[in-house]
């Protein structure tokens, strides 16, 4: 799990890559970070933070 600092505005938006659709997860801060992850992915923000989740393979 890869959590970074929530500083500014997010963005998403959905794009096509290789017959899969993405998200981005924008921070415009002084990083300028950008990161696309797969659609069926969860975004969660908390305490200035914000995580991905892979889907759950089921039990």
């Amino acid at each position: 799990m890869y959590v970074a600092p929530l500083q500014q505005a997010i963005a998403q938006t959905t794009t096509a890559t290789n017959s899969k659709a993405f998200l981005t997860y924008e921070n415009n801060s002084t990083l300028g970070i950008k990161i696309q992850y797969p659609s069926n992915w969860q975004m969660d923000n908390y305490s200035n933070k914000v995580a991905f989740f892979a889907p759950s393979l089921g039990n």
